[in-house]
């Protein structure tokens, strides 16, 4: 079948528009200050394990680069060799030719179903790990949760009718719902980077100490935006297959590598 991605994705400006407003709603004199200590406390505990991972990155490149150079001839005299030229030939000036290193991008797909939900908080604080490395090396990425709650889509995009997410004909697999809401990418600017991530940390917190849809104590709750679901694996990767062209395309990319975050057996997709 081929995915409708307009009836699939929902941009990742209106899903930090959504939890911007049900924290602020839910505190709104604490949710800026609680958002920066949990950055803080997030950039303290990771910034030097990044900085690691890009250190290493970098070094793999590099070597990768230098592996493959070639020393050619130049066509131009070396003057500290002409005076060779009645015994040897190679009397012309040398050059190290270092192939240019090939382009990466990457695209997480975090699986949001309710199994996850004892791992939820892990699973987003290394969707930002790998956020932050991409940003620190400069290379594209974006990052989906994926899931099939109606509700959710109803809440994304209100008084709209949501319509099939696959257009199929007879013999084609018959799938199932499947929703993709961006959470953050690398074409936000620094302003609008930072305030994504310190809206994905409130989650993990909200995750972290269990508090479900209402506010208690210092702690955020679990916005309904962030309602789980089934486990639509199948769809998600068949709606990826447009997504990552034209990913590759946008960023005139030679490799992009998906990473899927989950913990197991996709539902089932037996008809056609």
């Amino acid at each position: 079948p081929t995915p409708n991605l307009k009836k699939i994705i929902t941009p990742a400006q209106r899903v930090q528009e959504l939890l911007t407003q049900e924290f602020t709603e839910q505190d709104p004199s604490g949710y800026e200050r609680n958002a920066n200590e949990l950055y803080n406390a997030f950039r303290k505990k990771n910034e030097r394990y990044i900085g690691l991972l890009a250190k290493e990155f970098e070094m793999r490149k590099a070597a990768s680069k230098y592996a493959k150079a070639k020393t050619a001839e130049t066509g131009d005299l070396d003057i500290g060799k002409i005076f060779k030229y009645q015994i040897d030939d190679n009397i012309f000036k040398r050059v190290m030719k270092v192939p240019k290193g090939k382009s990466h991008g990457l695209v997480l797909l975090l699986d949001r179903s309710g199994s996850m939900s004892d791992n939820l908080a892990a699973s987003y604080e290394q969707i930002l790990i790998f956020a932050m490395f991409c940003r620190k090396v400069n290379i594209p990425f974006t990052a989906y949760g994926f899931g099939n709650n109606y509700g959710v889509r109803q809440i994304d995009y209100p008084h709209t009718e949501v319509g099939e997410c696959f257009n199929k004909s007879i013999g084609d697999l018959d799938l199932d719902t499947v929703y993709l809401r961006e959470m953050i990418n690398s074409k936000m600017g620094n302003a609008e980077f930072s305030k994504s991530v310190k809206n994905i940390l409130c989650l993990i917190d909200s995750w972290t100490n269990g508090y479900r849809y209402s506010r208690r104590g210092e702690y955020f709750s679990r916005p309904v935006s962030d309602s789980l679901s089934n486990t639509p694996l199948t769809e998600a990767l068949i709606a990826c297959q447009p997504l990552l062209n034209d990913f590759r395309k946008q960023n005139n990319l030679d490799i992009v590598n998906l990473c899927v975050v989950h913990d197991g057996d996709a539902d089932d997709t037996g008809r056609y």
